[in-house]
């Protein structure tokens, strides 16, 4: 039997491929950089802890047990979207879905049930994307929030925005944040044009009528002797 030597692409190529760890996944969500880029310019305003990094907000999320800090911002941005007065924690579920139902149910964690799914039990992804989402509703009104900024109540609202500061050959946006991180946009590919419907004159289309036909004929009954 004759053995041969495998070149290195094809060792490298059959090597299992390591699993990304949990800090490196949620850095690849663009909802926790935009989380974390809310919080460094509204957070003062909605009342997030000023003193907060992109590394307390990551060790908040990786660490074992319920995270505090992630529960009291959620609050903090609830109170900021719901016109609902007197909000605790113990509301928080039941607020943050009624959100969820009138502006995107179609996303909607906290499911139909009578009592909704607890924001303490979801995993940190989910309650980054919750958290992340809560923080682009308060923007909905942002004449309220600018009421709360003081010095931003002449700047238009279009000056909050990041721009990019470069792209590659491959059209990918790279932006830095004020957490002074480099981040790299990539758009998902676009969906797939849908099939072409067959024309009724052409082949194809005149089978497909006789297709549909001969099925109308089955499914109304006509031809039978019953």
């Amino acid at each position: 039997m004759v053995s041969r030597k495998r070149d290195r692409a094809e060792m490298e190529s059959s090597e299992p491929t390591a699993k990304p760890s949990m800090l490196t996944r949620l850095r690849d969500m663009w909802e926790f950089s935009n989380l974390m880029q809310y919080i460094f310019i509204f957070g003062k305003a909605v009342k997030i802890d000023e003193e907060l990094t992109i590394e307390d907000l990551e060790n908040e999320c990786i660490k074992t047990g319920p995270s505090e800090k992630l529960a009291e911002i959620g609050l903090a941005l609830l109170k900021n979207v719901s016109s609902h007065k007197g909000l605790t924690p113990d509301l928080f579920d039941e607020y943050t879905r009624r959100q969820y139902v009138a502006k995107a149910p179609e996303r909607n964690p906290f499911g139909t049930e009578e009592t909704p799914n607890k924001f303490a039990d979801f995993e940190v992804f989910t309650k980054i994307r919750i958290l992340s989402q809560l923080s682009r509703w308060t923007l909905i009104n942002a004449d309220r929030l600018r009421e709360k900024i003081p010095e931003a109540k002449d700047i238009d609202q279009t000056e909050w925005r990041v721009e990019e500061i470069g792209y590659d050959e491959e059209g990918r946006l790279y932006y830095v944040l004020d957490d002074n991180r480099l981040y790299r946009r990539t758009d998902p590919p676009p969906p797939k044009p849908p099939a072409p419907k067959p024309k009724a004159n052409s082949k194809r289309g005149r089978a497909a009528a006789r297709a549909s036909k001969r099925r109308k004929t089955v499914d109304t009954g006509e031809g039978t002797n019953d």
